[in-house]
């Protein structure tokens, strides 16, 4: 019984063993497969799967530190497609190629999810491409602006020509609109001037009393007037300022008041 006990044991550890051998082999074989697969995935620029295989491998791992090589190549890899995006679609920008450069983000994330590089230039293209969008729309009230200032009289001269209702009715249609833009015109004029260009916020605030004649939108120009003359105060006290500024030293103090003069007028006489 004894004896059938020893052999009993004996016969349990060796296959035991047995077991083990191949289980070492397969971990051997598998880390060769998924070093091969990484190294396929980096060379087929699928890049964010490749990174993903990466950070899964644990630092407990025997192997991790023999994967140092791998990861500074996908590293590489990563910056050379960020920069290739970057460049690529800082050009269809710059051709007007918004869609196109849009969908070469949408690519390039699809493939590296992670990339904060990425995704912060992302965040750029939309603000470049609402701030173009809204340049546009401007353009549009603009010459929307401008052309209602020639139909409006032409609109009340019909008017008084033959007062049917059709040619009323068309004539309200046209004061309403002018009025809205009149509106809309002021405050982007408004939001100009305030960012420091003067001239075009004037400009804007001047067209707008042409298409309407509502004391709000009059008082924003009287009021921008006002500002517009303060500042050519300011210049002409800044210049002035010192009796031994460099200002005096190239021009004579009656050519810098002119001047300050100048810069007040040019607003004003807009």
């Amino acid at each position: 019984m004894k004896h059938y006990l020893i052999s009993f044991l004996l016969i349990s550890f060796f296959t035991a063993c047995k077991l083990l051998e191949p289980s070492e082999k397969a971990t051997i074989i598998s880390e060769k497969q998924r070093e091969q697969q990484i190294k396929q995935l980096i060379a087929n620029q699928q890049l964010g799967n490749a990174q993903d295989a990466l950070i899964a491998i644990q630092a407990n791992n025997p192997k991790y530190s023999e994967y140092a090589k791998l990861r500074k190549t996908l590293q590489v890899s990563i910056s050379q497609m960020e920069q290739k995006t970057i460049d690529d679609t800082a050009q269809m920008i710059r051709d007007d190629q918004w869609i196109k450069a849009l969908d070469t983000f949408n690519s390039a994330l699809e493939n590296l999810p992670k990339s904060t590089v990425l995704k912060d230039q992302l965040v750029e293209f939309y603000r470049l491409r609402n701030s173009k969008a809204a340049a546009l729309q401007n353009q549009l009230l603009i010459i929307r602006g401008e052309s209602l200032t020639k139909m409006l009289p032409i609109y009340q001269q019909l008017v008084t020509l033959s007062a049917n209702q059709e040619s009323i009715m068309k004539l309200d249609s046209i004061k309403q609109e002018s009025h809205l833009l009149a509106n809309q015109l002021s405050q982007l004029g408004i939001k100009k001037f305030n960012s420091g260009n003067l001239a075009e916020g004037n400009s804007l605030i001047k067209l707008s009393t042409q298409l309407s004649n509502d004391p709000e939108i009059q008082n924003i120009y009287t009021t921008q007037l006002h500002r517009q003359i303060e500042h050519g105060e300011t210049v002409l006290n800044f210049l002035t300022r010192g009796f031994h500024s460099w200002w005096l030293r190239i021009f004579s103090h009656s050519q810098i008041i002119k001047y300050a003069a100048h810069i007040t007028s040019k607003f004003v006489n807009r």
